[in-house]
């Protein structure tokens, strides 16, 4: 089977409990984590809505590092 990604810079993953998911994906040998929270609670961005009504962006961003 080939690589689907032969040169994969980053990926973004969104979920409802930061911790639960932290915990699952050191599991699977995923980190280790900087826990270092950049949080966004700011007004809705023009173009981005759900059910036709604007949507805002809050949450924190946490990142890690691993190889595949």
């Amino acid at each position: 089977m080939k690589p689907v990604f032969k040169q994969l810079l980053q990926i973004g993953i969104i979920v409802r409990d930061v911790d639960a998911s932290v915990k699952h994906y050191e599991e699977l040998g995923m980190g280790p984590w900087d826990i270092s929270y950049m949080s966004y609670d700011k007004e809705p961005f023009e173009d981005l809505t759900f059910d036709g009504k604007p949507l805002p962006v809050k949450g924190d961003i946490l990142k890690t590092a691993f190889l595949l």
